[in-house]
């Protein structure tokens, strides 16, 4: 026979008995748990089996603390927004590009082919569309899928367009770099590269400055040419001699041709520079061999003059400049 159950109740600080449903539950597990003992185990202790229950149940008397109450009202639920698609950053480049083999597709009673190619002057490629064949009905009136001579028409038309030449991407694309930022391209390119580097920069940032990027700073190195370049040595001939021009239409030249395909390592822009089309002037040899002073004549000049001329002197005999540079230097 089995034991009698007693529960017991053990009431804490903090417990309601009023919570039935919370101690049925516990008291139901006690009771299945008890029953399955032997009558063995009952007879070698007749002492009837005592279960105590602590209730885990707060006191409903007291409140459940502010900071752990969340009000319906309260609760936000934000919406997810799609992400833009990020386009990659710093210039286009042709080598990051598979080729296109244009889509086909069928409007109205043709077959078309659809691709992008690039503009001058714009930063995105427009959509193209050209006819390729007349569409093929089947017996039951449906368009038939293109075949692969369409295809073949179709890549023909793509690459007639210039879509993937890299020839044509240097001069549209790459050809945007305006003179100004190329120019700075160049100077940086002709101090540091080990083949003979220009060791003093300021004959031609002094050219830069003063003349020639007020000029046509601004302009898309594929637009700098012997007309564009012709408005800027007539004006330097006002003022500068026929061999300073030159001189200066020389670091043009240097600026345009540096611009180099990364492939081929040639010029994107080459150039045939017609002194009679640009109307440069003639450098008399006769007239170049001007006086040259001797150490006793320039320490005289430096010794017996004061200020900004003293200081001039100074910089003409120590760099060698041309009078004509040294106006242009500007300080910073």
């Amino acid at each position: 026979m089995q034991s009698p159950i007693i529960v017991e109740l053990n009431r804490k600080e903090g417990c309601s008995v009023s919570h039935t449903s919370v101690l049925m539950s516990v008291l139901a597990g006690a009771i299945l748990t008890v029953a399955a003992f032997s009558a063995a185990s009952a007879q070698a202790k007749p002492n009837p089996a005592v279960l105590t229950v602590e209730s885990l149940v707060p006191v409903a008397a007291e409140p459940v603390p502010a900071l752990l109450q969340f009000p319906a009202s309260d609760i936000k639920v934000g919406t997810a927004t799609a992400q833009p698609k990020r386009r990659r950053k710093g210039r286009k480049s042709m080598s990051r590009r598979s080729g296109q083999n244009g889509t086909v597709v069928i409007a109205g009673n043709w077959y078309r082919v659809r691709w992008r190619i690039d503009v001058e002057g714009q930063e995105k490629r427009i959509n193209m569309s050209q006819k390729v064949a007349p569409v093929i009905f089947d017996r039951d009136g449906a368009p038939k899928l293109p075949s692969a001579e369409v295809e073949r028409k179709a890549r023909e038309i793509v690459e007639r367009s210039g879509a993937n030449s890299e020839q044509r991407f240097n001069s549209v694309v790459i050809g945007q770099v305006s003179f100004r930022d190329q120019a700075k391209t160049y100077v940086r390119w002709a101090t540091t590269r080990n083949r003979e580097p220009i060791r003093d920069t300021s004959s031609i940032e002094a050219a830069l400055n003063k003349w020639i990027l007020p000029a046509i700073g601004d302009s898309p190195l594929a637009n700098v040419h012997n007309l564009t370049v012709r408005p800027l040595v007539t004006k330097m001939k006002e003022a500068l001699s026929a061999r300073t021009v030159n001189k200066y239409v020389e670091y043009i030249e240097q600026v345009v041709a540096s611009l180099k395909d990364g492939k081929t390592g040639e010029p994107i822009h080459p150039r045939k520079w017609d002194a009679k089309e640009m109307d440069l002037p003639i450098v008399k040899s006769k007239e170049q061999r001007g006086p040259v002073l001797k150490l006793n004549a320039v320490n005289k000049l430096v010794s017996e003059s004061v200020g900004d001329e003293q200081a001039l002197y100074v910089l003409l005999a120590a760099t060698g400049m041309r009078i004509s540079e040294a106006l242009a230097l500007e300080s910073k």
